[in-house]
């Protein structure tokens, strides 16, 4: 009997561990409520480019600045995206594009997983706001399930009055669509 029980608690056990809404070694996933702000109409079609790459050797580490904004900086994104030293093998021409109507941007090539993670510092102009809530706002990606989770961060900074949130140090260790979620 006491076999039987045992046997039983264990498929019990894994079938829990294997579930949906079980997380034992992934992100933290996020409410399916959750979504990416959306930026004011129309701010993407006066933004100077949308995209910006650079060559980066991954043993030696870089940086690719990053400025995509209108020509009076009230819409688009400003930052930058640091890789330290051995961060991924061999060189590769990493991409930073603005999404189109979201408060997100997608970094290529897609399905790189960095040894080391990259910082993303960005503040994202032109954002609308609904709500009053700040605490509800965060910097998040898009996970192989095709759900939003969690990026771990040193600060968020939201101003609603102007429009616009920051995100400080975001680790990067991989690269997908990465954005700002209310």
């Amino acid at each position: 009997m006491k076999k039987i029980f045992f046997t039983l608690l264990i498929i019990s056990l894994g079938f829990w561990g294997c579930s949906d809404d079980t997380n034992l070694t992934g992100p933290e996933k996020i409410d399916a409520q959750k979504s990416f702000l959306k930026v004011l109409p129309n701010s993407s079609i006066s933004l100077m480019k949308k995209s910006v790459s650079e060559k980066i050797n991954g043993e030696l580490g870089g940086l690719i600045p990053i400025n995509l904004e209108s020509v009076n900086e009230e819409y688009g994104a400003k930052g930058w995206l640091y890789f330290p030293r051995e961060s991924f093998d061999g060189t590769e021409t990493i991409s930073v594009t603005i999404a189109n109507d979201i408060a997100a941007c997608d970094f290529g090539p897609s399905g790189i997983q960095l040894d080391s993670p990259a910082r993303l510092t960005l503040k994202f102009n032109g954002v609308e706001f609904n709500g009053d809530d700040d605490d509800e706002i965060d910097f998040q990606y898009i996970d192989s399930n095709r759900g939003l989770a969690t990026v771990d961060y040193r600060k968020l900074i939201v101003n609603k009055n102007q429009g616009w949130v920051i995100v400080i140090d975001a680790k990067l260790d991989h690269f997908s669509r990465y954005g700002f979620t209310k």
